[in-house]
This record gives C-alpha cells, structure tokens and sequence, in this order.
C-alpha cells in the first residue's frame, strides 16, 4: 500500500507539472485569440483557463484526501479492513480462567462440517470464538435470552467507518461473553471472507490470533 501511495504521488505531481507546461506553452496562443475577439468569447475562455487551473491546484493540494479515498475503493473491492483502537478492549470481570483450562468439545471441521474428534484448552476455545462470530444473535431458540451470538455480521461489511464501528461492537460482544479467558481485544481484521481477531487470553504470553472463516459462505 505504502508503494500504490508513492506512486500516485508521483503521478499527481507529473500530472500538476504537465498541466503547468501546457498552460505556459499556450499562453501566447491565448493572448493571440483574446486579442482578436469579441468580450464574450475572451471571457469564456478565460473561465474555462480559472477552472482548468483552479482543478489543477486543487488535485495537487489535496492528493492525500485522493490518495485516501482511492485506497478505500481498492479496500471495498478486496474486502480487507481493519480496526485497531487506540485502546484495546479490556476485560473487567474479577474472574479469570487460564486458556488451558478451557473445556473440552467435540472438533468441528468447518469445511465438511463434521465432528472429528475433541479438543480442549487453547483449541477448543479458538473453535469456540468462531461459533460465536458466526452465529446471528437470537436466531435459534437454544441461545434465546442470552449474549450468546453476534448483533451484526462483518462479513457483509464494505466500508471503513461501519467496520470500525461493527468490530468495536463484536470486541465488546466477545469480552462480554468470554470475558473470565479473554484479557484484552487488540484488533480485528477482514481479509475478503475471514475475519483475524488479535487477543491476549489468560496463561499465554504470546498474543493469540484467530482466523474466522465466513461459515456461513462456506454452506453456499
């Protein structure tokens, strides 16, 4: 990303440079003209020469808002955000649990959608937060009356402002829910139909990362 930005700056820049040239290359044409016609034509051409310059200084100007907004069109049609605030969400439960301890569950392959196995501790607890993301909040009765669930989904998410908003409202969901292993949310990220959470649980020193495929896209 930081290589597309330098090169549009450079663009931006030959493209002002260009503009510059020509402007001073015709100028003498222009007087030429001017001097030989009427006051209206003078006065159009002289508009339209404000507008071509003022256009061009603006896009020298402002290339970075540009630069912004053409890096979020290539977001939207890759599907990849991210949020990472300021300050990570912190759990603020007085109960905690080391991930190992986590239960033990039936393994779930999300691809074929069969059990295979167990697993517990750390595994389990990944399975776990991927069920959890992917499963709409009160939709099936078994979960009704609890924070079991998502209010909304970020995989259907296309723009920056409302992913930002939606993944501060998951963080929320999952430290609420899962708050006595979870210390704190770094960050969430979309990368076209997986969502990365960044977290710190209790008893790991490393950060645990976990990638949530779109289940509910794998079905179709």
């Amino acid at each position: 990303m930081k290589k597309i930005k330098q090169i549009l700056k450079i663009l931006i820049c030959l493209f002002v440079i260009t503009l510059v040239v020509i402007l001073l290359s015709l100028q003498p044409a222009v007087s030429f003209y001017l001097s030989n016609k009427s006051d209206n034509k003078a006065i159009i051409i002289g508009v339209i020469l404000v507008i071509f310059t003022t256009s061009s200084i603006t896009l020298f100007f402002d290339r970075k808002a540009i630069t912004e907004y053409i890096k979020e069109q290539m977001r939207k049609v890759k599907g990849n955000f991210i949020w990472r605030p300021s300050v990570p969400i912190k759990n603020n439960k007085t109960t905690i649990q080391l991930i190992k301890n986590y239960p033990r569950d039936y393994k779930m392959d999300f691809h074929n959608f069969n059990i295979n196995g167990t697993v517990e501790g750390v595994e389990a607890f990944k399975q776990a937060v991927i069920k959890f993301v992917n499963t709409p909040k009160n939709k099936y009765k078994i979960y009704e009356g609890t924070n079991y669930g998502t209010e909304h989904s970020l995989f259907t998410v296309n723009s920056s402002e409302e992913f930002t908003r939606q993944a501060n409202s998951l963080a929320e969901q999952i430290v609420n829910y899962y708050g006595e292993w979870i210390d704190k949310i770094y960050c969430i990220k979309k990368n076209g139909n997986c969502l990365i959470i960044e977290m710190k649980v209790y008893g790991m020193a490393e950060s645990l990362c976990i990638d949530i495929p779109n289940l509910g896209k794998s079905k179709e």
